[in-house]
């Protein structure tokens, strides 16, 4: 590489992440008149590829020169990308398996495996942290589809359509992901610990700072986020299942609030619902409720509020379904390939 693409190679890998989005940002914003300033990004874009060996550089792992060509046009930068079929990060392997194509859509199946351990099952989830570069507009989507016991894969279903109803054959996509959620666990019971024949008002309560609410819509002059909630009684929390806990219950202005502990809610996803079941099996699901974390920021709690008269709550037992998992895993997994009906799984 000569002096002058070295330097153009530099300042590509110092460019601030801010000031392409604000660039990208400007670019969206211009409309028709961005169409001029769009041709010289482009322009500028070719030559660095000319000078620079744009090529070269994503190879060698430059993700903001890939970054910065496929916002300014996808195109050319899945053009360049280079074809790998398959990789492996963290003792996990991922790779493309096949495609069935139909005009503009397509359909590809990708597939986990874990080299190492037993890390993967039927409950693999990828966190919402996919992400799908194509050259075209279109929508796109990624849904789990089939675990394999026997070959220990869990495989995923990329759906790809483009805009414009040009054929998707022949085009190259890339496909990574950077966490996977394992070992997801599912659990329905009884929450025998609340005697709800001897619920008392609850006066020590508190105002957290809170990062969620749910609520029913038809309910009129709530407001979530001066709510207050029941003190965490962590000396007395009983556990439902691995990570989850039960952390109180009482009544607050004659209302029913129940409290569920989530450990390490933003790692492991750890989640769960409550509601109250009458003696005929009838199910009273809550109206509201509210999420807030420790000081920490590492657990998340949940509290559920009830709208049933307070002399009738003897006559319900509550109930929960909750999901716990193993973790995530952070990664670093990225395919491209080619989408063709012949696709192999080798790579080029």
């Amino acid at each position: 590489m000569n002096e002058k693409a070295k330097k153009l190679y530099e300042g590509i890998t110092n460019i601030d992440d801010d000031l392409i989005e604000e660039a990208y940002a400007y670019k969206e914003k211009a409309g028709t008149k961005g169409i001029v300033k769009r041709f010289i990004a482009v322009a500028a874009c070719l030559c660095l590829c000319a000078a620079a060996s744009l090529p070269v550089m994503a190879a060698t792992g430059n993700a903001k020169a890939y970054d910065l060509l496929y916002k300014v046009s996808p195109t050319i930068a899945q053009k360049l990308k280079p074809v790998n079929k398959s990789c492996e990060s963290k003792g996990i392997r991922m790779e493309v398996e096949s495609a069935h194509i139909e005009g503009p859509k397509a359909e590809i199946l990708v597939s986990f495996e874990d080299l190492e351990r037993n890390r993967i099952d039927e409950t693999l989830d990828l966190f919402d942290s996919y992400r799908i570069n194509e050259p075209h507009d279109g929508i796109s989507g990624c849904d789990f589809h089939h675990y394999d016991e026997d070959t220990g894969k869990a495989t995923f279903l990329l759906s790809i359509e483009y805009d414009d109803g040009e054929t998707i054959e022949g085009e190259k996509v890339t496909f990574s992901v950077d966490r996977l959620l394992i070992n997801k666990d599912e659990t329905k019971c009884e929450l025998f610990m609340i005697d709800m024949a001897a619920l008392e008002e609850v006066t020590e309560t508190f105002n957290p700072e809170k990062y969620g609410a749910a609520y029913d819509p038809a309910l009129e002059g709530w407001d979530w986020e001066d709510q207050k909630v029941l003190v965490p009684n962590e000396g007395k929390a009983v556990e439902i299942c691995e990570g989850i806990y039960f952390t109180g219950a009482g009544l607050v202005d004659e209302e029913l609030h129940i409290q569920m502990k989530y450990d390490d809610v933003f790692n492991t996803d750890n989640h769960g619902f409550v509601s109250l079941k009458d003696a005929d099996g009838n199910i009273v699901e809550c109206k509201r409720s509210i999420s807030f974390t420790d000081e920490q920021w590492i657990n998340g709690y949940e509290e559920y509020l009830f709208d049933v008269p307070a002399e009738k709550l003897k006559d319900y037992v509550v109930v929960g379904e909750f999901v716990s998992s193993g973790g995530l895993i952070h990664g670093d997994w990225e395919i491209t390939f080619p989408i063709s009906e012949e696709m192999a799984t080798s790579n080029d």
